[in-house]
């Protein structure tokens, strides 16, 4: 039931209007903030992360308030469709953060520089995606979601720059360490990893909850 869930998102991810308008936003932010940037592309990395938890938060509100989820739900469960709604959002926060990084790569002249960077960018982004998605299970509302994930990521600047070693095991820290190898405070990527994926696990078993709790009318 799952797979079928899965294809069936997959399906509707093909003929999908969102993600090309959050594909043409990447690429559109990303040479703007690194026009002029030759050596540290880390700004744009991260953004791209970003946009992919924006994209996951207004993903999955726009599908609760034109009844895709419940139609999901009726169709395989709670579980089965929380759990195909976040592989596919996750395979789309992939591309996303692989078109940020690709960009970056292009308008900073890096040649090559940064491609290893690449890997940590669409695994961020893919995660970034994952959460934004449970930001929306967890809001509901179509126009609050996005706003509380800016309201976090900027929050999470904050902190990253009055308290590094606390910034440093929240999602941003995590992102920074995989996509910036400039700044010291932060967390060896492994480490980042771990946390990253831990956060991703908390956000998902929060709107699991979330949604299992209540009605999704």
């Amino acid at each position: 039931m799952t797979a079928r869930s899965v294809h069936a998102e997959l399906l509707r991810l093909r003929s999908d209007y969102l993600l090309p308008g959050f594909a043409v936003l990447t690429l559109v932010l990303s040479a703007a903030v690194n026009a002029g940037q030759q050596s540290d592309p880390s700004a744009g990395l991260a953004q791209a992360t970003v946009i992919a938890m924006i994209f996951g938060s207004i993903r999955y509100t726009l599908d609760a308030r034109n009844g895709l989820i419940a139609r999901a739900v009726l169709a395989s469960g709670r579980g089965p469709a929380l759990l195909a709604k976040a592989v596919v959002t996750a395979t789309a926060g992939a591309v996303i953060g692989v078109l940020g990084g690709l960009c970056t790569a292009v308008v900073t002249g890096l040649d090559g520089s940064v491609l290893p960077d690449l890997f940590g960018t669409m695994l961020s982004a893919a995660a970034g995606a994952v959460i934004g998605l449970c930001v929306g299970v967890l809001v509901r509302n179509h126009f609050a979601a996005p706003v509380a994930v800016l309201a976090v990521h900027l929050g999470s600047i904050l902190v990253l720059q009055s308290w590094p070693a606390v910034g440093a095991v929240l999602p941003l820290g995590a992102t920074m360490a995989l996509v910036s190898d400039t700044q010291p405070d932060l967390l060896p990527q492994p480490a980042a990893i771990a946390v990253l994926l831990a956060w991703t696990a908390i956000a998902s078993a929060c709107s699991w909850l979330a949604m299992t709790m209540r009605d999704l009318g």
